[in-house]
């Protein structure tokens, strides 16, 4: 989830730095020098040529390609448009054979330069990385052409030459959906939203947290495993009866189940623990459920049936997420919760006609300033106070 919150905040030009950033080398910049550089090494890719011939780079119209495949419909494309320079109007032959000529130097430049060299020329020729930075998010996408810059240096670097084991190598990470890490234009220890996981949070503190998606469910399809494997306990396997085909738990797999989804549900109680004390001043709690008022009174009723000042461990195991956890604490204590916690609904409706009037729009930065102002000066150094808003 965190490169879509990234991506989102970036839209709304709000100042913000991810751990967890999405993959570089799937944002258009970056593919776009990728398919010049494939057509570097072979024109003849019919894919790559027509990316870069639609950029920016080369400025071919919808028409312009048209033309071009006219001219030979059986041919690659890079053929057909070597034979339509001398068929089709003045204005589109010297467009083509601007794109050729500035093409042949870059193969040219290929043989003798190194590849971190060719790719800023590529750059300067093109024009392409000042043309990003008009862009929206221009400075990202600029960065993330310099990253690709820099990971092609220090690729050549590591004893590894050739502009085609280099598209071989990026090709190759894709493929394993892996990435070469992201451009950064935000440090972590500016004035920025930041965006993490629980266990990175671990130890510090924040004025105002988002606790986001805690409705998400426990991960706990290891528990189906064939074999489940405890340090101390040993393993214990499902039996199956490959003639009978027929197959079921053992009293040694059970046992471990219990003995596992125990202590899975401890360490869940820990993250949340650290997850709920990041906030010096507020805390906003968010999560979605299909029918709010439907779960909080199954939680009410089941309470009053396990009577009692603790919350039942039976419940704490019936329920799998966060959500559940601080809702069952919400009504077991609800005079307690009163001034500590605030329950928000909110429908799925009320968020779609509130993005229609642009003029509306609050600034959600300024907004939690003013809030979090207003807090220091009422309450000074006193407990923060936890919101909980339902979506």
């Amino acid at each position: 989830m965190a490169p879509i919150y990234e991506k989102e905040l970036s839209e709304l030009n709000i100042p913000v730095f991810s751990d967890s950033s999405s993959k570089s080398l799937e944002q258009v910049e970056i593919q776009t020098i990728m398919s010049v550089l494939k057509i570097i090494n072979n024109p003849l890719q019919d894919i790559p040529l027509i990316t870069v011939l639609r950029s920016s780079i080369a400025n071919f119209t919808d028409n312009d390609l048209v033309q071009i495949r006219l001219a030979d419909r059986s041919e690659n494309f890079y053929n057909a448009m070597l034979k339509a320079r001398v068929s089709v109007e003045s204005e589109l032959s010297q467009k083509i054979t601007n794109f050729i000529n500035m093409l042949e130097k870059w193969k040219m430049m290929e043989q003798y330069t190194t590849l971190d060299e060719l790719i800023w020329q590529i750059y300067e020729d093109s024009n392409y990385y000042n043309y990003v930075g008009l862009l929206n998010n221009g400075k990202l996408r600029q960065a993330n052409l310099k990253m690709l810059f820099e990971k092609a240096r220090q690729y050549e670097q590591a004893s590894f030459k050739g502009l085609y084991n280099f598209i071989n190598f990026i090709d190759k990470i894709k493929t394993n959906n892996k990435d070469v890490g992201a451009a950064k234009i935000i440090g972590e220890n500016e004035d920025v939203v930041r965006i993490m996981s629980i266990h990175k949070s671990k130890g510090l503190e924040f004025p105002v947290v988002f606790l986001s998606g805690t409705s998400k469910k426990f991960n706990q399809r290891d528990l189906n495993d064939n074999i489940l494997m405890h340090q101390d306990l040993g393993f214990g396997a499902k039996y199956i009866n490959y003639e009978r085909r027929i197959e079921y738990n053992t009293l040694a797999k059970e046992a471990l189940k219990i003995k596992l989804k125990t202590e899975s549900l401890s360490e869940e109680m820990r993250i949340l623990y650290v997850a709920l004390t990041r906030a010096k001043e507020k805390l906003y709690i968010t999560g979605i459920e299909k029918d709010f008022w439907k779960s909080i009174k199954e939680k009410e009723e089941l309470i009053q049936i396990y009577n009692g000042d603790k919350i039942n461990t039976n419940l704490i195991k019936k329920y799998k997420s966060y959500l559940d956890w601080i809702e069952l604490v919400y009504l077991n204590c609800k005079e307690e919760m009163k001034e500590l916690l605030q329950i928000c609904e909110h429908s799925y409706e009320e968020f779609v006609s509130s993005g229609k009037e642009e003029e509306e729009q609050i600034d959600l930065v300024e907004l939690l300033k003013s809030e979090v102002g207003s807090q220091r000066a009422e309450v000074g150094n006193q407990t923060s106070e936890g919101d909980k808003c339902r979506k």
